[in-house]
């Protein structure tokens, strides 16, 4: 499902306010995001932000860049789901940005919002007033909401100099959150809707204004062009192992994942295979989440076997949202031609000696009026399924349906496939 966002959302005038004598820098990146430097230090990030069903987060690439200073500065970008225009003009030393997206069809989505990302190397440990409030910002992680109201004005203090305020003409939601659980970083979220079907051509905008204590250099990221001559030479890398080489672990594996048995633990806790029960094995393993496990037969081999020569002999799939069936009527329903795809890629690495591990419960979540009325969202979906029938029901079918799937390149059912070593 594909979007194009234009945001019309007037999130008015954001004025981001740094206080201390430095030089200051910012640069329209090609994710789309203002990229804001203190001594080519980043001491913050603003950008746009969506995430479509799963809390998939939109791919932002860019399409076309045009800068005339100090007339406006144009960047074009792919969503994937939408087309996103970011305007820059240079305004009294300060940043005039109107980021602007438009949905390509109807889609459903989780979360839409203007973003500044905060270092916590800057912040933490200063102090904050949003609104009313006043309160320090933590050194360490603790609570991870910190502030969310509808106000028109924040300020940040770092703890050593310098302050940044963010302003709006007319109060919106503002979100201030400590994200160091996954990031360095804290979050200030602005004018989040939430959870809405966005319509086709429906066109939204956030407009903000960015001014520093002083002037602020201002300049699109430009293609940097390398030539040969005295100071460069070319290196040539092969992402290839050369076959038989010293570095090429093919064959330190099994010719084919499952030919000794299925995978067990002896009494020591350790992996042992059913035909080799005196003989304890160790794993080395990496992810493929999303839209990594729907690869084409070439790509697939590829992937396969630079993963085994590499030396890895296990492989994490995370990718339930990716085998529903979008177009059916509910969750529990694969769709086939993913499925193709997934299928001859576990076959890939199988018959390289290289194991599945399976997460039956990763981002997928029910569709709208499924289980429960309305939708529920990852995480709330995620607890009900220790507490609701309805929803363990609903993940039943789902794993049944997978689990019983019959893989076309191995002939088995994923169920009686030994190189499919590990589900949780």
């Amino acid at each position: 499902m594909y979007l194009r966002l234009t945001f019309f959302t007037i999130l008015s005038c954001i004025v981001l306010t740094v206080a201390r004598a430095a030089n200051y820098s910012a640069v329209l990146l090609p994710t789309g995001q203002i990229q804001i430097s203190q001594f080519d230090r980043t001491i913050g990030t603003v950008g746009f932000e969506m995430h479509t069903d799963g809390w998939k987060p939109a791919k932002i690439e860019a399409v076309s860049q045009t800068v005339t200073l100090p007339q406006p500065s144009i960047a074009r970008w792919d969503a994937g789901v939408a087309d996103i225009t970011t305007n820059v003009v240079t305004d009294g030393g300060g940043l005039l940005v109107t980021i602007q997206a438009t949905p390509r069809n109807t889609v459903h989505v989780l979360s839409s919002r203007a973003s500044i990302q905060l270092p916590s190397w800057k912040w933490a440990g200063g102090s904050a007033t949003f609104g009313n409030l006043s309160f320090s910002m933590p050194e360490y992680l603790g609570l991870q909401n910190l502030f969310d109201g509808q106000i028109s004005s924040g300020t940040l203090w770092s703890p050593g100099q310098g302050f940044l305020t963010i302003s709006q003409d007319n109060p919106a939601r503002f979100n201030l959150l400590d994200n160091r659980e996954w990031l360095p970083q804290f979050e200030c979220t602005l004018g989040n809707v939430g959870a809405e079907y966005w319509l086709q051509g429906q066109m939204k905008t956030w407009q903000f204004r960015i001014t520093l204590d002083q002037a602020i250099d201002f300049e699109l990221s430009q293609p940097i062009t390398i030539r040969q001559g005295p100071d460069w030479v070319p290196l040539v890398m092969f992402p290839d192992v050369v076959p038989g080489s010293a570095l090429d672990w093919r064959n330190q594996r099994t010719p084919r994942a499952g030919s000794l048995g299925w995978l067990r633990t002896n009494s020591y806790g350790q992996f042992v295979f059913e035909r080799q029960p005196s003989r304890p094995v160790r794993f080395y393993g990496t992810a493929l989440v999303g839209d990594a496990c729907l690869l084409d037969h070439a790509t697939a081999d590829l992937l396969a076997n630079r993963l085994a020569a590499v030396g890895y002999n296990a492989v994490r799939f995370g990718c339930d949202s990716e085998m529903v069936d979008q177009r059916a009527a509910t969750s529990t329903q694969l769709d086939p031609e993913n499925m193709e795809k997934i299928n001859y890629l576990i076959s890939a690495l199988i018959q390289r000696g290289i194991y599945i591990k399976l997460d039956l419960y990763f981002t997928r979540v029910p569709k709208f009026n499924e289980v429960f009325s309305g939708w529920v969202n990852e995480e709330d979906f995620k607890g009900l399924l220790l507490f609701s029938d309805a929803a363990r029901n609903n993940w039943k079918t789902f794993v049944t349906n997978l689990l019983m799937t019959v893989n076309p390149y191995t002939g088995r059912a994923w169920k009686d496939e030994p190189g499919i070593a590990w589900m949780s």
